[in-house]
């Protein structure tokens, strides 16, 4: 699923275009014959079934990508400051206190995150952007930056805080119209439910030293790349930050059947947890 993504969404590296574009065939091609195992499983009844019925509940690490910089934000300076209401709304359990926890990491994303998209333009035309006349012809290819779009004062007032007010429909990270993201639902669920888990961790914080930082390099327009843990070299995900916190993990629900020791692997994958 990385490959397919940066494929899709980070091919800006044109002596790795084709090997990359060759592997995310290769993957696509394996996936295409899982989902089709898989359709054909979605009928089946008794003892397998049942198998895949929990492996559909494991772990899947692309939710990682969202949720790291939405923790990321809620434990810097400008975001900590709002951690003691998203750990007592964590606590609470109810649908509306779920509902402004999703507006918690919709705000976050919105603040710190790093979307964009590439666009065909159909016709030739003159682009003003922040203040510089860019002439673009017909057929070039357009870097649009959610960045800056998702600080227009026009759209969102106070655009650098955090308010929970902000309709939904007025966030642009999912894309829009025939180019919204298919998984923008399910993502929303997923996001709201990660960061009730984390936020609801007692006096969280992050790791000691450079274990507690999010490796990245900033660039030009509000951009950054990510970086291996060793710096060795970019990575489109996240890989890096270390989080601490009082007392013991949750422990997972539904998941029958798993030691205590692997509930406790799978509660910590994404931003790494440390028991202190």
């Amino acid at each position: 699923m990385a490959v397919m993504f940066t494929c899709q969404c980070l091919d800006f590296d044109p002596v790795k275009s084709f090997p990359l574009h060759q592997a995310a065939l290769a993957v696509t091609q394996q996936l295409g014959k899982l989902v089709e195992e898989n359709v054909k499983a979605v009928h089946s009844t008794g003892f397998i079934a049942g198998i895949i019925d929990k492996l559909h509940q494991e772990y899947s690490p692309l939710k990682d990508y969202g949720v790291t910089q939405i923790i990321d934000f809620y434990l810097s300076d400008e975001g900590k400051v709002h951690l003691p209401e998203i750990n007592r709304l964590a606590k609470l359990d109810t649908a509306g206190a779920d509902e402004k926890l999703l507006h918690y990491a919709m705000e976050a994303i919105r603040i710190s995150g790093t979307f964009y998209v590439y666009r065909e333009a159909v016709e030739s035309l003159v682009i003003n952007d922040n203040g510089r006349d860019v002439p673009v012809k017909a057929g070039d290819q357009v870097f649009v930056s959610f960045v800056d779009a998702a600080k227009d004062p026009k759209v969102f007032p106070n655009p650098d805080k955090v308010l929970l007010d902000r309709p939904l429909e007025s966030y642009i990270h999912y894309g829009a119209g025939p180019h919204a993201c298919l998984g923008r639902g399910i993502s929303k669920v997923l996001i709201t439910a990660v960061l009730k888990t984390i936020g609801r961790l007692d006096n969280l914080r992050r790791a000691p030293g450079d274990q507690g930082r999010l490796k990245k390099i900033p660039r030009p327009g509000g951009f950054h790349l990510y970086m291996k843990e060793d710096y060795g070299g970019y990575f489109p995900f996240p890989t890096t930050m270390k989080i601490n916190f009082d007392g013991e993990l949750p422990e997972l629900q539904d998941v029958p059947g798993k030691a205590n020791g692997a509930k406790n692997a799978a509660t910590t994958a994404g931003p790494s947890s440390q028991k202190k």
